[in-house]
Formats: C-alpha cells, structure tokens, sequence
C-alpha cells in the first residue's frame, strides 16, 4: 500500500509537470523597383498631336498571418508573430531633350504619373492553457518614388492651334506622384490556467 501511494504521489506529478509549447510564425517581402521612361531623343518631328506619356502603376498587397495554440496541465507556450515587409522605389520619366517638335493643330502634353499603392495586413494570434502567451505583429511600408516630366537640352516645340477647333494649340508639362499606403497590424494573446501543488 505504501509503494501504491509513492507511485500515485508520482504519477500526480508528472502530469503536473507536462509541458505544451506552440510556436507559429509568417513573413512577407516585397520589393518592387522600377524606371519608366517616354522619350523623345536628339529628332525632328512633326505631328498633328503629340503625348508623350511616362505612367508607372505599381502595387504590393501582402497579408501575413500567425496562429499558435498550446494546452498544458500546468505550463504551456504559446508564440505567434507575424511580420510585413514592403518596399517600392521607382523613377518615372517623360522628357524631350535635343529634339525639335511640330504640333500642327493639336495639343502637345509632356506628362510622367508614378501611382504607387500599398496595402499591408499582418496578424498574431496565441491561445494558451497555461502560463504564458505571447503575440506579435509587425508591418514596414517604405515608398521612394520620383516623376519627371521635362523638355531640355535646347529642344524646340512649336505648337500651332487648329482655327476650327476651339481651345486647341496648347502645351503642357506636368509630372504627379500620387503613394497611398493602407497598413493594418494586428496581435492578439490568451493565457489561462492554474498549477496545482
């Protein structure tokens, strides 16, 4: 009887003692790095109209999630995290240069458009039964974006408006950088119980 009660006195302490570990983890990168150039180079041209248009549309979505569960008698971990990482670097040109340019009846447009768009979600989620929890969630937007629209190096535009056409004959130069970012970065832990002496 006596080695009975050793042995169940034992017994309890080992289930007392069992561990449960979760660990979950999720990462994303991206990396877009582009020029576009529209270019009219060291010519002579003639045109009714004349766009020269330079548009760089660029985009990164990433979602990144982590779930980590553990359940224990009496110690249990739960790790989750989540990690987003995007990165967009572009160079977006329109230019003229050393050239002579005829609009005969219409209208001459120079234009360089970079739209970048970033839309980021990174979640952490742990669930214990135990002692301890832990969730993480981390998110990096970083956007180095340049747009140029340029007539130089001497060119010569000549821009002739059409008598029948109201308005028309104009010259424009103009470049835009339009970067939206949308980022959503969530963690969320749980950790109950209760060890028995």
């Amino acid at each position: 009887k006596v080695n009975s009660a050793v042995d169940d006195n034992q017994a309890a302490r080992n289930r007392k003692r069992r561990t449960s570990r979760s660990i979950a983890g999720a990462v994303s990168v991206h990396v877009i790095n582009d020029t576009t150039r529209a270019l009219i180079s060291d010519t002579n041209v003639t045109f009714q109209s004349l766009d020269v248009n330079a548009v760089n549309d660029s985009k990164s979505i990433a979602i990144t999630g982590a779930l980590a569960i553990a359940s224990g008698n009496t110690e249990a971990t739960g790790i989750a995290g989540g990690l987003s990482v995007s990165v967009i670097d572009n160079e977006t040109y329109s230019i003229i240069e050393r050239s002579g340019v005829n609009v005969l009846s219409g209208d001459l447009v120079v234009e360089a458009i970079n739209d970048s768009d970033i839309v980021n979600v990174a979640m952490g989620a742990a669930g214990v039964s135990g002692q301890k929890g832990l969730a993480g969630s981390v998110v990096v937007n970083t956007i180095g974006s340049e747009a140029h629209a340029k007539i130089i190096d001497g060119s010569e535009i000549v821009v002739l408006a059409d008598p029948s056409v109201t308005g028309s004959g104009k010259a424009r130069v103009d470049s835009k950088d339009e970067n939206k970012i949308v980022s959503v970065a969530g963690a969320g832990g749980i950790a109950f119980g209760r060890g028995a002496s």
